[in-house]
């Protein structure tokens, strides 16, 4: 469990990304679930910065809000451009993404630091992310389809 000043910066951070407003420098928070592994793997800490500070897109991995929790997946396709652009979101190991806007999007992760026990890291966006990420969604979706899972 945090400590009183840990649970303060991490309130300062989680305020930063949510306050709708550019911040800056960087944000650092805790990769808290396993649905990025393992290019980040639980425990990481994710250095995130404001989506107007970078140019970011496909392959990169975004911060927003879903159900009221800061969520950081990978996008796998952007339909139009500017602020109303459609993206589709999807953590690296999960079975299903989302739909979001691009003016949703609260932080761009520009760069983690697993923790120490954690196997020898993956780069950000290892070659070839994309299409495993779709193959896994779709491999687990036909095993649930065969009852196999």
């Amino acid at each position: 469990m945090p400590d009183q000043v840990e649970r303060q910066k991490l309130l300062d951070a989680w305020w930063k990304l949510t306050g709708r407003e550019d911040f800056p420098g960087t944000v650092h928070l805790p990769m808290l679930t396993g649905s990025m592994a393992p290019s980040i793997p639980v425990g990481s800490e994710l250095a995130i910065v404001s989506p107007r500070s970078r140019n970011y897109g496909i392959g990169d991995v975004v911060v927003f809000l879903r159900d009221e929790r800061l969520v950081a997946h990978r996008l796998l396709l952007c339909l139009g451009t500017g602020p109303r652009a459609l993206c589709y979101e999807k953590g690296d190991f999960n079975i299903d993404g989302g739909w979001l806007r691009r003016a949703d999007v609260l932080g761009v992760v520009v760069d983690r630091v697993p923790p120490a026990d954690a196997a020898e890291p993956q780069p950000l966006a290892p070659p070839g992310i994309l299409w495993r990420s779709v193959r896994q969604g779709l491999r687990q979706k036909l095993r649930r389809w065969l009852g196999r899972e």
